[in-house]
């Protein structure tokens, strides 16, 4: 820079000085911020990775379509470089918010060992139906109140979970919820809105949904030794799931065609109890139309006679007739009654008359063949 351009900007400075230090602030503002930022990122890196590792925050997740079981867990644990693995349960549902507005609230099992919550305030879960509610959704004045599942959910959603409503009655933070975003689903508009922590007996399945794996990858988060470090995992992993997909798949036909053999031999055996049921059933049906047959049968002839009666009753030309037949017929049986009782006595004088006369016959002939002997003698 020669002596004349110095000269004017000099004079240009001293002219508008006022804006020269306002543009000079501004570019040592902006110089010092960045330089701030520069110097600030691996204390904000160093901080955030200490937290993920108090909260033994998750390396890998494994998730399978057929459901994950501790057998999955305990293999898993015996893969090179594994630190720890832990199998939970978690699930979406639709939440009545207010009367016209369903949101979409996430489920999670409360952790043991790996993405361990933080508790705000009230108390740990000691009931099935009791949860830990999002503190950017609720506050401590909401512990005590109940989060009750929609009936716009699915069977299958209401089946995942052994409770219909649960009890807020503490507020935890996550590390797997650190910022105020939630995370997308499937059901309602599509974004989780909150979550709740509820222990294992607040869902009602046997398997697992998620495997939470640990590994030994050193290196600060988001850093490239870190990267390289996990990604020599992600291979073995895929091939385990992979492995671990195909006997789970086998169990659940085995289960499957085990529960069919059980069923048919269920079915069997009521058969044979069927068969010689149904039998007897046809023979009683059978000899139940025989029995009802006759006394329809009798029941036409009671009513005939009934009807007969009621004809006579409301007729006395009938009932003097009918009454003039059984006078005639009694009549008639008693003169018959009286000729057999003439017979009878005229049949016991002949017989004594003609007993009379064989018993002379008898005596004489006796007598005739006495008086013979004695002549002869």
């Amino acid at each position: 820079m020669n002596k004349q351009t110095a000269k004017l900007t000099i004079r240009e400075i001293k002219g508008s000085f006022g804006r020269y230090m306002a543009i000079f602030a501004i570019i040592a503002l902006g110089a010092g911020l960045f330089v701030g930022l520069r110097m600030s990122k691996p204390d904000f890196i160093e901080t955030y990775d200490r937290y993920l590792h108090e909260t033994n925050f998750y390396n890998f997740r494994l998730v399978s379509t057929l459901g994950l079981t501790q057998d999955d867990v305990d293999e898993v644990l015996k893969l090179d470089g594994v630190k720890d693995a832990e199998g939970v349960v978690s699930a979406d549902f639709l939440y009545n918010q207010s009367d016209d507005k369903s949101i979409v609230v996430a489920a999670q099992e409360i952790p043991e060992r790996i993405n361990l919550i933080d508790l705000k305030a009230g108390r740990m879960p000691e009931k099935g139906n009791e949860c830990l509610a999002d503190p950017e959704m609720y506050t401590e004045d909401d512990i005590g109140k109940t989060i009750k599942l929609s009936k716009q959910n699915s069977e299958q959603t209401m089946d995942t979970f052994a409770y219909d409503e649960y009890t807020i009655v503490g507020l935890t933070e996550t590390v797997l919820y650190i910022n105020l975003e939630r995370g997308s689903s499937t059901l309602g508009s599509g974004s989780v809105e909150g979550y709740i922590y509820l222990p294992s007996d607040g869902f009602s399945v046997d398997y697992f949904t998620d495997i939470y794996v640990t590994v030994d990858a050193e290196g600060y988060v988001y850093s490239d030794e870190y990267k390289d470090n996990a990604e020599a995992y992600v291979k073995p992993l895929e091939q385990f799931m992979a492995e671990r997909a195909v006997i789970r798949y086998n169990s659940i036909i085995d289960e499957a065609n085990e529960k069919l053999a059980d069923a048919k031999a269920q079915y069997q055996s009521g058969l044979n109890k069927y068969e010689p049921a149904k039998a007897e059933y046809e023979s009683g049906v059978k000899q139940l139309k025989t029995e009802k047959a006759n006394a329809e049968a009798k029941l036409a002839k009671a009513k005939k006679q009934l009807d007969d009666a009621e004809k006579m009753l409301q007729d006395p030309s009938i009932l003097d007739e009918k009454q003039a037949e059984l006078d005639a017929a009694k009549a008639k049986l008693d003169k018959g009654k009286a000729e057999y009782e003439s017979g009878v006595k005229q049949f016991e004088t002949r017989s004594k008359s003609a007993y009379l006369v064989v018993d002379r016959q008898i005596t004489t002939y006796t007598n005739a063949v006495e008086s013979r002997k004695a002549n002869i003698a």
